[in-house]
């Protein structure tokens, strides 16, 4: 871990520990406890279906190539969320590393980091839109908050992101084939320049990826309906905790509170990020302190609880392959 990541964890988790202890080690276990094995299997069992859908988003984007199995996109796409949340990573390693994950399956190395980034892309600006529905179920039902200067600059950061995410995929061929290249372990060209015309492979199977809007626009809607599930998820998870908040109450709570653990990608996992926002923006609809900490923390121990095994799996499914630098086809 690098220093400045490992700095931002320390003080992630400082900030969640001084969160816990104001709102009461006692009283957040026992919110906790609350919810009931029965529950948390529920709640875990609705982010692996979660996974599977956005997983069903990237494999639109390799429909139609012999080696666009559904399933290896799915597979991936697990192994991505897992890494990221579960390993010492900022976001953006297990992104990376969901890349390589889908090169071990079987897809020619090119396009699979072509289609991880566009799948970024796409659940990114996703997340966007949701959390603009959020600010505007925000400004609807508590129009005296006093919270629209912060949302308006975070969404206005989001969005800059993104735009920045879009012109870097764009207009920055030579910067993505370097983080491929340093990542995989590859050097020079191989297989997929054939399909680049000389070019950069990944540069071009990303510039093919713009040429098939139909599926570029239905993986984005695949993507919005679960990020738009994952609000139900947490209004599901406030009625097992017999706490008061709408769904559009938790539509709001889920939609801001990703988008501030999603400003903060240096951090990894979000520590203390997430867990600030489930108080602030909890406290508009009647949620306590308490309750609103044992929600993030039921959040983080759902991903861990289905990320060991599914790093476990993947572990002995590739060996120590996913950690190594060989090139995966991509030569």
């Amino acid at each position: 871990m690098k220093p400045r990541t490992l700095l931002a964890a320390a003080v992630g988790v400082g900030l969640l520990v001084w969160l816990v202890a104001s709102a009461g080690l006692k009283a957040v276990t026992g919110a906790v406890a609350t919810l009931g094995a029965g529950g948390f299997v529920a709640i875990t069992a609705f982010q692996l279906a979660l996974g599977v859908l956005a997983g069903c988003a990237w494999a639109l984007l390799g429909a139609g190539r012999p080696d666009g199995a559904p399933g290896r996109f799915v597979r991936a796409r697990l192994v991505r969320e897992a890494a990221g949340q579960a390993l010492p990573f900022t976001q953006l390693g297990g992104i990376a590393l969901g890349g390589r994950a889908l090169a071990l399956e079987g897809v020619a190395g090119p396009f699979a980091f072509a289609s991880t980034l566009m799948d970024v892309a796409i659940e990114f600006t996703t997340q966007v839109a949701y959390a603009a529905l959020g600010a505007g179920l925000l400004t609807a039902l508590k129009p005296a908050n006093t919270f629209g200067r912060g949302v308006l600059v975070l969404l206005l950061g989001l969005a800059a992101m993104a735009a920045g995410l879009l012109y870097a995929q764009s207009h920055g061929a030579h910067v993505v084939e370097r983080l491929v290249r340093r990542f995989t372990g590859r050097q020079g060209r191989g297989e997929g320049d054939e399909e680049a015309g000389g070019g950069l492979p990944v540069a071009a199977a990303l510039a093919a990826l713009r040429r098939r809007p139909a599926f570029v626009g239905g993986a984005w809607i695949i993507h919005l309906v679960a990020w738009t599930l994952t609000g139900v998820q947490t209004w599901l998870t406030f009625r097992l905790l017999h706490l008061p908040a709408t769904l559009a109450g938790a539509l709001v709570i889920d939609s801001l509170v990703s988008a501030a653990k999603a400003a903060a990608f240096a951090v990894p996992s979000g520590l203390g990020v997430q867990e600030g926002a489930f108080i602030l923006l909890g406290q508009l609809f009647g949620v306590p302190p308490a309750a609103a900490l044992a929600l993030s923390l039921i959040r983080r121990g759902r991903d861990l609880v289905l990320a060991f095994p599914i790093l476990g799996w993947w572990q002995l499914r590739h060996g120590g392959r996913i950690w190594g630098r060989e090139r995966l086809g991509v030569e």
